[in-house]
C-alpha cells in the first residue's frame, strides 16, 4: 500500500535553509516511528507555509486532525540577524484517502527567488 509523508517548509527562508530544515524535520519525525511498523518507502509531498506563524497554525490543524507529525525547531539563535524558530514539518506516513484529502487545502511548494 502506498503511503505519503506530508512536509511543510517556510517560504520566508533561503532555498539552502529550506533543504536543511526539511532534512532536520524528516530525520526527527523518522526517529519517532516504530521501525517495525513502516518498512516501505513513502512518497514525499512538499507543501508551503508562509512563515513561522503560518507553520504553527498548520501544526495545530494537523494536531486536531489526529495526524502525528514533527515540527522542527531550529536551535541556532541567528538567521539573518534574528532567530529562526520553527522551520519545517514532517508527518508520519499517511495511508487513508480521508487523511490524504485533509492535506489538499494547502498549496504545493513552488520555488521562487
Amino acid at each position: 500500500m502506498t503511503s505519503y509523508i506530508y512536509t511543510f517548509v517556510r517560504e520566508d527562508i533561503s532555498p539552502e535553509q529550506k533543504i536543511v530544515q526539511l532534512g532536520h524535520a524528516c530525520h526527527e519525525a523518522g526517529k519517532l516511528l516504530p521501525a517495525s511498523e513502516f518498512k516501505e518507502p513513502s512518497t514525499m509531498i512538499l507543501l508551503s507555509a508562509r512563515d513561522e506563524y503560518d507553520l504553527e497554525l498548520i501544526s495545530h490543524r494537523i494536531d486536531r486532525a489526529g495526524i502525528d507529525h514533527y515540527m522542527f525547531w531550529e536551535p541556532d539563535p541567528m538567521y539573518n540577524g534574528k532567530r529562526m524558530g520553527y522551520s519545517a514539518i514532517c508527518t508520519r506516513p499517511v495511508f487513508t484517502d480521508r487523511e490524504r484529502a485533509f492535506f489538499g487545502r494547502w498549496d504545493l511548494y513552488r520555488h521562487t527567488y
